[in-house]
C-alpha cells in the first residue's frame, strides 16, 4: 500500500508531466477545472455551451452553409457517412474514399521527411516524446497549437471528399481541430501506460470525427484503435457515461462493462492505407505496439461550438491556389 505522502507526489508528477504537454489556454483551463469553486461555474459554463439551443447558436453559420452548397456523395462517402452514424466508426483506403490512387504514396513520402528530422530523430532515439504525457508518440508536426501543413498532409487534411464526409455527419461545415503524423515507438510491458490506454470518450465536441491513415500495416501486435460501437452521442450507447465537457469520460472497465455488452468492441488492424473515420466523443482507446512502430496520420474534425482550436497554415505554394468553400471553413477561413 502506497503511503499518502507517495500518493500525493505521484499525483503531483503525473499533473506535472500533463501540464508541459498544455497550451497556456488549456493549462489556464485545467487549473479552472481543478480549483473550487472555479471549477463549478467552469463546467457549468461549458455545458451550457454545449446545450441544444446554444450550440445550434454557435453552429448557424457553417450549418447555413452547409444547406447552401450540400456535398454530392457517392456510395463510399455514403457508407461511411452511414457507419458513422449508426456505429460511431467504419473502414475504407485513402483510395477508395478520396479516387486518388497516388495520394498515399505522396502523404508516406512526406511522412518520413517529417519524421526524419533532426529534433524527430533524437526523440526516436531517445524513445522519449517531448512535452506530452504521451511518452511513446512523436509527433512529426511538433506539439505546438498550430502548424504547417506540408502539400500532402493538406491534401489529406482538406480533401473535399473527407470534408464532405465530415460534414454531412457532423451536420455543419466542419473545422479541422486536430493534424499530425504520429509515430508510435514499440514499448516494453514494464513501461509505463497512458490514459489513451483507458475505454475514453474525448472532449473536443459533442460529436468529433477522426480519421486516422495507416502509414504502414498495422496487426494486432502494434496496438490498433479499438472502438465501442454505438457509444457515439446519438448512437444506441451513447449516453453511458457521457463526457464531463471538456474533460472527457474515463469510466472504470468494470462499470462500462456493465452497461455496454461486451459485443460492441471491435479492433481495427489494417494493411498500410487503411483509413479509420470515427466519432471519438464515442468510447474508444489505442493500444501500444509491441513489436514495430506505428505510424499514422491522423485529423480531427468538430463543429463551431468544438473547443481547443488550432489554426493551420499552408505552405506558400499551396496558399497561392483558390480553396473551396469547405476547405476554407476547415482551416477557419470562412
Amino acid at each position: 500500500m502506497q503511503s499518502g505522502a507517495t500518493v500525493r507526489a505521484n499525483y503531483l508528477w503525473t499533473a506535472l508531466r500533463r501540464a508541459r504537454g498544455k497550451s497556456a489556454g488549456q493549462f489556464v483551463r485545467w487549473t479552472l477545472l481543478n480549483v473550487w469553486p472555479l471549477s463549478f461555474l467552469t463546467r457549468s459554463y461549458y455545458r451550457l455551451r454545449w446545450a441544444p439551443p446554444i450550440r445550434q447558436r454557435l453552429n448557424r453559420k457553417a450549418i447555413c452553409a452547409l444547406r447552401e452548397n450540400p456535398p454530392s456523395l457517392d456510395a463510399e462517402q455514403s457508407r461511411c457517412v452511414r457507419e458513422l452514424s449508426s456505429d460511431g466508426i467504419c473502414a475504407t483506403t485513402l483510395a477508395s474514399l478520396t479516387g486518388d490512387a497516388d495520394l498515399f504514396a505522396r502523404v508516406r513520402g512526406e511522412s518520413e521527411r517529417l519524421l526524419a528530422s533532426p529534433e524527430n530523430t533524437r526523440q526516436i532515439a531517445n524513445r522519449r516524446a517531448d512535452r506530452t504525457p504521451k511518452w511513446y508518440v512523436i509527433r512529426g508536426l511538433g506539439y505546438g497549437f498550430g502548424a504547417t501543413l506540408p502539400a500532402a498532409v493538406a491534401e489529406v487534411c482538406l480533401h473535399p471528399r473527407i470534408l464532405a464526409v465530415a460534414s454531412t455527419y457532423l451536420g455543419a461545415c466542419c473545422r479541422l481541430c486536430y493534424a499530425n503524423v504520429w509515430y508510435n515507438i514499440p514499448t516494453a510491458p514494464d513501461e509505463p501506460s497512458i490514459d489513451s490506454e483507458l475505454w475514453h470518450r474525448d472532449h473536443e465536441d459533442r460529436n468529433i470525427v477522426k480519421v486516422y491513415v495507416y502509414l504502414e500495416d498495422v496487426d494486432e501486435q502494434m496496438g490498433p484503435l479499438s472502438y465501442l460501437r454505438g457509444t457515439q452521442p446519438g448512437g444506441a450507447y451513447g449516453d453511458v457515461y457521457p463526457v464531463t465537457s471538456p474533460a472527457g469520460s474515463y469510466p472504470r472497465a468494470e462499470r462500462l462493462n456493465e452497461r455496454v455488452p461486451a459485443t460492441t468492441a471491435i479492433s481495427c488492424p489494417g494493411s498500410a492505407g487503411t483509413v479509420i473515420l470515427c466519432d471519438t466523443a464515442g468510447f474508444h482507446r489505442g493500444g501500444r505496439s509491441t513489436t514495430r512502430p506505428r505510424i499514422l496520420l491522423t485529423a480531427t474534425y468538430v463543429s463551431d461550438s468544438g473547443i481547443d482550436r488550432r489554426r493551420y497554415e499552408l505552405e506558400p505554394s499551396a496558399a497561392s491556389n483558390p480553396l473551396d468553400l469547405a476547405a476554407r471553413f476547415a482551416l477557419w477561413q470562412a
